[in-house]
């Protein structure tokens, strides 16, 4: 018997060296022969749930979690249940899962529609890693509210299952906000993104742009100013301060995104435009 435990445990510790190094095949092909002799070890099925859930296997992902939380009921088996039964559209065990973590999930048969705040979204992680903001609906799904380039197939509105684990930071008004990485676009947005070239003559020019898209519900994005190459330490963990390679620049031109319906767009870019002879808008351009 103490042969077999020690047997079991070295492949369990050789199923977690290949989790870490996203060795996904090998951990499974351990982890399933663990389970498949009855192991009751929590972590064994753990790291199960882990690896479906990277494979996005939600099925398989949720048994293994759940199995997990009857073995060692804690809360991070109660976070990745709710995550796994979100993707499957499994409302009732999702909220069954976030109220078991004394988390408020308004009542009902669909979706919970809460707010739980402003949070920085990751989009294709494993790729451009572009980070937007949006607003969490739930504790694993978030609306982005920012226009998101066309290249990250992704749009204004979209709503985008996420992990739970923070990856990094971002501020919004002095607040420190973790970022959350995106598994899967659950629901894509109907309102295609639209890109256009704007000129202004200050910077009161500019916020009262954001803020009249902002007052008729569109979104607009200045891809221009708010796109910047990040160094890895900010992409991927915590923004830091860099110096300004043009402090002085006060830019005056730039290029647009904007999302929602096409004839209320223009009507919003015709009269900022037509408020001063300065400002200029170049024709809407559908981009995704």
């Amino acid at each position: 018997m103490d042969f077999l435990r020690g047997f079991r445990d070295r492949r369990a510790d050789d199923a977690q060296r290949a989790l870490d190094e996203r060795r996904l095949d090998d951990a499974e092909r351990l982890l399933t022969e663990l389970t498949a002799e009855g192991s009751t070890r929590p972590d064994v099925w753990w790291n199960l749930g882990l690896v479906y859930k990277f494979q996005k296997r939600w099925p398989e992902s949720l048994a293994a979690f759940r199995r997990n939380g009857e073995l060692n009921p804690q809360p991070e088996a109660f976070w990745n249940t709710a995550v796994a039964a979100t993707a499957l559209r499994d409302w009732p065990t999702a909220r069954w899962a976030w109220r078991q973590l004394e988390l408020e999930i308004p009542d009902g048969d669909g979706p919970p529609q809460a707010d739980f705040g402003p949070a920085p979204l990751r989009l294709n992680p494993d790729g451009s890693g572009e980070v937007v903001w949006g607003r969490r609906i739930d504790p694993c799904r978030i609306q982005i509210e920012s226009v998101p380039l066309p290249e990250s197939g992704h749009r204004w509105h979209d709503v985008v299952l996420h992990d739970v684990v923070p990856h990094g930071t971002r501020m919004l008004r002095g607040v420190s906000l973790s970022v959350f990485d995106e598994l899967e676009r659950m629901d894509p947005s109907p309102h295609p993104t639209y890109e256009a070239d704007l000129r202004w003559s200050s910077p009161a020019d500019e916020q009262e742009l954001v803020d009249l898209i902002g007052d008729r519900d569109l979104g607009g994005e200045n891809w221009t100013s708010s796109i910047t190459i990040l160094c890895a330490q900010c992409s991927l963990s915590n923004e830091h301060e860099h110096e300004p390679e043009h402090p002085e620049e006060i830019r005056l031109t730039g290029r647009w995104g904007f999302a929602g319906p096409l004839g209320e767009l223009g009507r919003a870019l015709r009269t900022w435009a037509g408020a001063h002879a300065e400002r200029f808008v170049s024709e809407l351009k559908p981009v995704g």
